[in-house]
């Protein structure tokens, strides 16, 4: 055979063999579990994440046993964000694969066959931990005052991004405060909180809700303590009376 033919060939099955492998890689990112069943498994999304593994774990072992449960035995397992198939809410992200005992209770979600723990519960280890959380969605949110000055927020709107980062899991693009009149959506309370986003700010966290087209709210159980502890308000002002009470007053 021509040395020239032969050369040609030889680059073409190199050529082949790369697409090839690049490929398979693609196709099957996020499908190869590694880490062993029943294990408690992290998600890092950065360096500095990677590094602070065993202090999340350490931390959340620890929260666990103020609870009364006992994960001292239980392995652990450290991956990278990017061997998902898809992207998580936050991180780090706790997850876990196969059976651990108490979490099953707060597992909301499912992924390349690995359970996701309630993204709150990662923020909170994450904040003893000293780990900085990353989100990958972002959101606006809007501060509605009440008509009256003691159902105004008393505390400084725009220093409350971080805050309010961590109550949407997402990052806040923008924070603006509008009066009960300007408010996107009807509020049962006010001072009341609400946040726009095109992706679903209720899915894998317990106390979000759609309240319209793209908003979320907290839910309407938090929101008296909301207006006043969090938003710093001197009264909550009701916007519209809870339907059992409505339904009882007799009509003029």
């Amino acid at each position: 055979m021509d040395r020239k033919v032969l050369m040609i060939l030889l680059i073409a099955v190199s050529i082949f063999c790369i697409a090839a492998a690049y490929y398979y890689l693609g196709s099957h990112k996020g499908s190869s579990i590694t880490c062993s069943e029943n294990s408690i498994v992290y998600v890092y999304s950065s360096q500095k994440q990677k590094e602070k593994a065993e202090k999340f774990f350490e931390t959340f072992k620890q929260l666990a046993a103020r609870e009364g449960l006992n994960l001292s035995s239980v392995e652990t397992c450290v991956i990278d964000a990017n061997s998902l198939s898809r992207k998580l809410r936050m991180y780090p992200a706790l997850m876990y694969r196969g059976k651990v005992s108490g979490l099953e209770q707060i597992t909301v979600g499912e992924i390349d066959g690995y359970h996701i723990v309630d993204y709150m519960v990662s923020l909170n280890v994450a904040r003893y931990a000293g780990i900085e959380p990353t989100f990958t969605y972002e959101a606006k949110a809007f501060i509605v005052s009440g008509s009256s000055p003691w159902s105004r927020p008393s505390v400084d709107v725009s220093k409350m991004k971080s805050e309010l980062e961590r109550l949407a899991l997402a990052k806040i693009t923008d924070v603006v405060e509008v009066g009960v009149e300007d408010s996107p959506v009807e509020v049962d309370v006010a001072p009341a909180l609400i946040f726009e986003s095109t992706y679903n700010l209720s899915e894998g966290v317990q106390y979000l809700e759609k309240t319209g087209n793209n908003y979320y709210m907290l839910l309407k159980a938090y929101n008296v303590r909301l207006a006043q502890d969090y938003l710093g308000a001197e009264a909550a002002e009701l916007r519209k009376l809870p339907a059992v009470l409505s339904k009882d007053l007799p009509s003029l």
